[in-house]
Formats: C-alpha cells, sequence, structure tokens
C-alpha cells in the first residue's frame, strides 16, 4: 500500500513539475540537479551510514521508496523552487514564502518517511531537519550565482 501511495505522489510532482512553465535556462536545471543530488545524497550518507543518526529499513520495498525520494523526489521539488524564483525579480518576502513552502515540502516528505518507518530517528530532531534542508537550498543557490555569471561569460543566453 505504501508503495502505490509513494508512487502516485512521485506521479504527480513529476507531472506537476513538467506542466510547469519553466523560467531557469535548461542548463541551470541541470546544473542544480546535479548540486542538490550530490549535496542531498551526502547529507543522507553522513547521516545513515557515518554518524548512524538515521536508520533506514530492511524491507526492500520501503527501501526502494528511500532511494527513489532521495534520487527523485527531493532533487525535483528543490529544482521546482528555482523554477518558481526564476530569473524575474520578486520582492523579498514573496521569495523568502515561496521557499518556506519548498522547505515544508521536502520536510513533509521526510515525515511521510517517518510514518511509515522508512526511516527512523536515532539521535536526530525535526528542526536539525528542516534547518538542513534550508541549508542545502541556500547552498544550492550560492553555488548557482558563479554558474549563472560563467553562463553568460561564455554567452549562453541566462
Amino acid at each position: 500500500m505504501k508503495e502505490v501511495v509513494f508512487l502516485n505522489l512521485l506521479f504527480f510532482l513529476l507531472i506537476g513539475f513538467f506542466l510547469n512553465k519553466k523560467r531557469i535556462p535548461p542548463f541551470e536545471s541541470i546544473f542544480l540537479l546535479l548540486v542538490v543530488e550530490f549535496i542531498f545524497t551526502c547529507y543522507v550518507g553522513v547521516l545513515q551510514l557515518n554518524l548512524e543518526e538515521w536508520i533506514i529499513s530492511e524491507k526492500v520495498s520501503l527501501y526502494i521508496i528511500f532511494r527513489l525520494n532521495e534520487v527523485i523526489v527531493t532533487p525535483v521539488l528543490y529544482i521546482w523552487c528555482f523554477n518558481l524564483l526564476g530569473n524575474r525579480k520578486r520582492n523579498k518576502w514573496e521569495s523568502i514564502g515561496i521557499s518556506a513552502v519548498f522547505i515544508s515540502l521536502i520536510y513533509s516528505m521526510e515525515f511521510l518517511l517517518l510514518k511509515w518507518e522508512v526511516i527512523v530517528y536515532k539521535n536526530w530532531h525535526v528542526w536539525q531537519s528542516v534547518v538542513t534542508i534550508a541549508i542545502i537550498m541556500v547552498l544550492s543557490y550560492l553555488l548557482l550565482l558563479p554558474f549563472r555569471k560563467l553562463l553568460s561569460k561564455e554567452g549562453v543566453n541566462v
């Protein structure tokens, strides 16, 4: 049952993502995918293997749900957030609001994994996850800025 619900959520997320108007160029989206994938995978790997703060379920179906969340769902949500923020100038509060909505969406996926006992917190707390999600978002944006400068220097339309 959990697998079906998760796959339905995954399909709705992907359909919504691909139907949404893209406001950032494809090169930036690919760069963000690679950056977020790298940072988030390292974050999960350190928590799971090195610090042993999270315990991942040993059931195969739940482990597949966890990996799909790590590899597809979370990076797509980050990219979707950056697409909504886009190149267009927004006021500060609008950008903070969009970021807060996506931080809560990303955490809600983690909370769903907690409720299904896909992951179990050992010495980890909710606020640490929320802060880490926000840090990953800020770090991804800070890495995107020099990439945008490089693209404009190379003559790619940004």
